[in-house]
């Protein structure tokens, strides 16, 4: 880090101030909104009223399944509300509890999670950062040890999920699954393109990468999709 450090935390500090927003949020380029996303009033309220505690993450939801599911045992409180003409509802747990899944305890995240802004920067000002990933791992640890954005919101219609296809390689066994990254660059040279089929959203029980990929071929139509498997097949014969 200190061989790359550049003015990556002064840019992003610099721009949550000039920005004069009251919430913010993170993008990194590995996230997928396949829905129109909502940020709910009453999350923001909830947020306002305690900003150093509260925060809302947009990639997770309660249907979630496999070991993503929250466990019959962690306590949650589910709150209905009303906005125009839309019933919605929202979930929130404490990071804090013990026993709970690891995915569920994680107070401070770069992508999609919603925090008051003045709150973030005095996290963030004392993190030494130059990109997204040391930011989270500095955000993380701090949050966690200034008991931070603890209690999370979470929305029953979740809209976003990872989409980490940059971390695959083969060298350690991480959630690459058997994708191979030679075949996608072969598959990409060739014209081909991912997609995501609806069907496998919203209700999906990956949180980084869905467990099979589909492509299809620039200028044909987007109905004619092809397996990764099939597709690696194909190129083999």
């Amino acid at each position: 880090m200190r061989q790359g450090f550049d003015n990556f935390k002064e840019e992003v500090e610099s721009a949550i101030i000039s920005s004069g927003a009251r919430f913010i949020f993170f993008s990194t380029d590995d996230q997928y909104v396949f829905a129109p996303t909502v940020i709910p009033q009453v999350a923001l309220e909830r947020i306002a009223s305690d900003p150093d505690r509260i925060s809302l993450k947009l990639n997770v939801s309660d249907s979630l399944g496999g070991k993503l599911a929250i466990p019959s045992t962690m306590r949650i409180e589910r709150i209905p509300y009303v906005e125009g003409e839309f019933n919605g509802m929202l979930f929130q747990w404490d990071a804090d509890e013990r026993g709970i899944p690891r995915f569920w305890e994680y107070s401070f995240s770069v992508d999609f999670q919603v925090y008051e802004s003045k709150s973030l920067l005095r996290l963030i000002a004392s993190v030494l950062y130059h990109i997204p990933t040391t930011l989270e791992q500095g955000g993380l640890r701090d949050s966690r040890r200034r008991k931070m954005f603890r209690s999370l919101l979470g929305t029953a219609n979740r809209t976003v999920a990872g989409m980490q296809l940059n971390v695959l390689q083969p060298m350690v066994d991480n959630i690459a699954k058997d994708f191979s990254p030679d075949a996608l660059k072969m598959f990409y040279e060739h014209g081909w393109r991912l997609t995501v089929l609806d069907d496998q959203l919203p209700s999906i029980d990956w949180h980084c990468m869905p467990d099979e990929l589909y492509f299809y071929q620039v200028g044909s139509s987007m109905g004619t999709l092809v397996e990764y498997k099939e597709l690696l097949k194909n190129f083999a014969t």
